[in-house]
C-alpha cells in the first residue's frame, strides 16, 4: 500500500513553487530522476487548502525522500494510505511521469483542473 505525507503552504504561490521544483528535480537527469527506475512508486499530487489560499503536497514516500534529498526534509503534517488524499486534486508526478513543472504551471493546473484533462 502507497504512503502518502502531507506537506502543508499557507501561501500558494509557495507550495506551487516547491511542487514545481520537486517536479523539475524528479524529471533531472542529473536529480534523482538517474537513480530511480521509471517504475518507481514516485508519486506528487497538489490540492488546495479549503480557502483557496495555500496548497497541499502529498508526496509518496519515494517522493517525499526526493524532497529530502534536494531541499532537506519538509514538514510532514499527516502521514496515511488513500484516505488522506483529497478528491480535488491534480497529480504532477507519478512513475515514469515526471514532467518539469514551472509555479506557473502548477498553480493553472489546481486553479483550472478541468484543462488540464485535455
Amino acid at each position: 500500500m502507497t504512503r502518502y505525507h502531507c506537506v502543508s503552504f499557507a501561501n500558494l504561490d509557495e507550495g506551487a513553487a516547491f511542487a514545481a521544483a520537486l517536479s523539475r528535480f524528479l524529471a533531472s537527469p542529473g536529480g534523482i530522476g538517474r537513480a530511480m527506475p521509471a517504475n518507481s512508486s514516485v508519486e506528487v499530487r497538489v490540492a488546495p487548502s479549503d480557502d483557496l489560499r495555500g496548497l497541499r503536497v502529498f508526496l509518496s514516500t519515494a517522493a517525499l525522500e526526493a524532497a529530502a534529498e534536494a531541499f532537506g526534509a519538509p514538514d510532514v503534517i499527516a502521514t496515511g494510505g488513500l484516505e488522506i488524499l483529497p478528491s480535488a486534486g491534480v497529480t504532477i508526478a507519478s512513475g515514469a511521469n515526471r514532467v518539469p513543472y514551472g509555479k506557473d504551471d502548477i498553480v493553472n493546473r489546481i486553479l483550472n483542473p478541468e484543462a488540464t484533462r485535455a
